[in-house]
């Protein structure tokens, strides 16, 4: 009986034993899923941290790529005002340059035109001064010595024209030659100048009264001067003396100014 009972004993022991071995390892199993649920749980936590830094610098890069597209934009959208304000500039020139070529090709047709009818009028005028020259070249000898030489340049133009002589330079000397005489038959001249009648000749006081008739005087002889065919000719007349006198000093201003009585005959 007492072997049986220890023996039933042992078996009691032995089942507890079993069981509390059964409890630990239960226990442990238990203790390292628990630890394998935390540490996945702070796996789970590091990676949802990383994914949440990488959200956050994703969207900062795109906000500062947004930022840059929109300077870009900008940018590009002023060159594109820039540049379509000068192709409007562009055209609108290219419009004016064409309306000008048209004006300037009008202008030129018309200046070419102008052109060739002022060659033709010189031409004409050339030919006119070229008949005219002998009869002003003639007048040379009807001119008194102080008009020859106002005038002698343009006589000597006049006298030496060839193929190279301008239509200017002809123009020029012959309306000189014509005003001239034009001025000094409309004034009194006065002049000291060599008067020549017959054999004598004397440095007498000369009045002109323009083209028409001059008066001399020296010492005490007087005389009246006239244009003829090939110059002046004088013809002596001492009894106009006093008159010719009085005139020279009253217009060299060594008399008062009066009046002066010259025979001047007029034709009908």
């Amino acid at each position: 009986m007492n072997v049986a009972f220890e023996m039933k004993n042992l078996g009691n022991i032995g089942n507890r034993s079993l069981r509390t071995v059964l409890i630990i390892i239960a226990s442990c199993s238990m203790a390292h899923t628990a630890v394998s649920q935390v540490q996945k749980t702070q796996q789970d936590d590091i990676q949802a941290k990383e994914l949440i830094r990488q959200w956050v610098a994703t969207e900062r890069l795109l906000g500062e790529e947004v930022n840059v597209w929109r300077e870009e934009k900008a940018q590009v959208n002023e060159l594109l005002k820039l540049h379509t304000t000068e192709l409007k500039l562009l055209n609108e020139e290219l419009a004016k340059t064409g309306r000008s070529v048209v004006e300037i090709d009008k202008r030129k047709a018309e200046l070419e035109a102008k052109v060739s009818d002022g060659l033709e009028t010189r031409t004409k005028l050339r030919q006119f001064l070229l008949e005219l020259k002998p009869r002003v070249i003639a007048l040379e000898k009807r001119f008194p010595e102080a008009l020859k030489l106002q005038v002698e340049e343009s006589f000597t133009t006049l006298e030496s024209i060839n193929d190279e002589t301008s239509v200017r330079d002809i123009l020029q000397a012959t309306v000189n030659v014509l005003e001239q005489a034009s001025s000094f038959n409309e004034s009194v001249y006065q002049r000291s100048e060599s008067v020549t009648i017959g054999a004598e000749t004397w440095n007498a006081e000369v009045v002109y009264l323009g083209l028409g008739r001059a008066f001399f005087y020296v010492g005490s002889k007087a005389g009246v001067g006239k244009v003829g065919a090939d110059g002046w000719v004088w013809t002596r007349n001492d009894e106009i003396f006093d008159e010719v006198k009085k005139a020279v000093e009253v217009f060299k201003k060594q008399r008062q100014p009066q009046l002066v009585e010259l025979p001047i005959q007029v034709k009908p």
